[in-house]
């Protein structure tokens, strides 16, 4: 009978909304991911191959989608001196059609690859993506 009660009180608890979870952590997030770092756009374009092959995360904008699973992602995120450059962009590719709504806050975590050869800007390939609810990503950053 106790076993059966336990088992009763497991299954609500696994089936029950997880109300007040924690949110998941910069350093979760970024272990999940292999990120290496997490950076501002200006800091990483003053040197966009210093880390490539490496998995890197950026608080962005997403601009809009240039091609088939290809966007263009821009600064202009994080306060301060030279991060705070809404004219920086990125090129990603493997980036689902759909996936984000112009002007998404987010932090994109990415594989630098180089310089896109069509765009002339940095580029990289998608790892993945957290939204963030606030516009200068301190509800995750902060």
């Amino acid at each position: 009978m106790r076993a059966s009660i336990k088992l009763a009180i497991l299954a609500i608890l696994l089936c029950a909304p997880q109300i007040n979870a924690r949110a998941e952590t910069v350093r979760e997030w970024s272990h999940r991911f292999n990120v290496t770092y997490i950076t501002g756009m200006a800091t990483f374009q003053a040197n966009p191959l210093r880390d490539k092959g490496s998995i890197i995360a950026i608080p962005v904008k997403f601009d809009r989608m240039v091609a088939e699973n290809v966007a263009i992602f821009r600064g202009g995120v994080l306060p301060g001196r030279g991060d705070a450059s809404p004219t920086a962009q990125i090129v990603v590719s493997n980036v689902q059609t759909g996936q984000f709504t112009i002007g998404d806050t987010l932090v994109l975590a990415f594989k630098i690859l180089g310089i896109h050869s069509q765009y002339g800007l940095p580029y990289g390939e998608f790892v993945a993506a957290y939204h963030c609810t606030r516009p200068d990503c301190h509800d995750f950053l902060g």
